[in-house]
């Protein structure tokens, strides 16, 4: 039953993250000198912010409404993602063509990141990431490349429903450089979600 709760309210809980994200931004602006570790976060307080937002949860990669595959995400003083969408990134690198044929791996663990959070409601707990670029290898005609996945310096932010139990997470990708040299399109932005879709345990 708490399942089905949860698939029922991750539709209506994206909008309402996709709208307050003009909001989460400007917050980001006054929390520059806060600890970015969670300790000493208000959601691990008492009080009204408690959350139990600690905990593992599986999910969906999107972009633009495009299903980009599915990762686990575990959750305690930093956000860890099993995985980022390689492929998709690999696309604003190389042709169709070559993305098909290019073997891609991730160049080291999964990519955990640093949070804060910066403000909460009755309903919701709103949290900033810190920027935190990721690395990963691809190997094309048998020789392989290193991409540097660049994150954007604010922006990326994650929204936790404590009524549903639910986890959504927007990351900022602001370009990709290759074996060190920038790519043509680097500083167009690129937004990835993360939306939970089932909680699998709690810490």
């Amino acid at each position: 039953m708490e399942h089905c709760k949860n698939k029922k309210g991750i539709c209506a809980f994206s909008l309402r993250l996709m709208a307050l994200l003009a909001v989460l931004v400007a917050v980001s602006c006054g929390v520059e000198d806060n600890d970015t570790g969670t300790g000493g976060g208000i959601y691990n307080n008492s009080g009204a912010s408690s959350g139990g937002v600690y905990g593992t949860y599986e999910g969906k990669w999107k972009a633009d409404n495009r299903d980009l595959g599915t990762a686990v995400l575990k959750v305690d003083s930093h956000l860890e993602f099993s995985g980022l969408p390689l492929t998709e990134l690999l696309s604003n690198i190389v042709t169709k063509e070559e993305v098909a044929s290019a073997a891609v791996s991730a160049a080291g663990d999964a990519y955990r990141v640093p949070f804060i959070q910066t403000a909460y409601s009755a309903t919701s707990l709103y949290f900033n990431i810190t920027k935190l670029d990721y690395t990963f290898v691809y190997t094309l005609e048998g020789t392989p490349h290193e991409v540097e996945v660049v994150m954007a310096a604010t922006g990326s932010v994650a929204v936790y429903d404590k009524q549903n139990g639910s986890f959504v997470v927007l990351l900022k990708v602001i370009g990709f450089t290759v074996d060190g040299v920038k790519t043509a399109n680097y500083g167009k932005e690129q937004t990835l979600m993360f939306n939970s879709t089932a909680r699998r345990s709690a810490k």
